[in-house]
């Protein structure tokens, strides 16, 4: 009887896995789907690009917390924090960085410019808003961006 108990797990536990895999698909790091986040930082960053921004670094992190995207717009550092929600949510993504996190970004910023010596080069802190709408499982279709360029000021200076 343990021995069918056996076949039955090694048969059936595959299956099992591939149907909560293509349900929850659209949240999972690992495989080819990307979670909301991840494709909105995707989408800030060819937004950057195509406006001549230099990307010097992604998803850094330090102990204070992460930095979205990292880049340089002519003679600035620009740090840069996502947001991305779904067209059902109706605030705006930009108001969920908090005074709080505006404290985190500022010390992991503070931290990256002084491990790189780069505390003589200005920096300015942008925030980038995304909205996406579902299209499937995992597919998202951007429906709106919104850059706010110097969003806030360095709480630590």
């Amino acid at each position: 009887m343990a021995a069918m108990g056996t076949w039955l797990r090694r048969r059936w536990y595959p299956l099992w896995f591939s149907v909560d895999e293509r349900l929850f698909s659209g949240w999972r790091r690992r495989g080819k789907a990307l979670t909301l986040g991840d494709w909105g930082e995707r989408a800030a960053r060819r937004y950057l690009l195509c406006l001549g921004y230099r990307i010097v670094g992604q998803n850094v992190r330090s102990r204070y917390g992460e930095i979205d995207l990292i880049a340089v717009d002519g003679d600035y550092l620009v740090f840069v924090e996502v947001k991305t929600l779904c067209d059902a949510e109706q605030d705006f993504p930009s108001d969920r960085v908090d005074v709080e996190k505006q404290k985190h970004l500022s010390q992991a910023a503070s931290d990256y410019r002084r491990h790189r010596r780069l505390l003589d080069v200005p920096g300015r802190f942008d925030v980038i808003s995304v909205w996406a709408k579902s299209v499937a499982v995992g597919t998202w279709q951007l429906t709106k961006m919104r850059h706010y360029q110097n969003a806030f000021e360095s709480t630590l200076e």
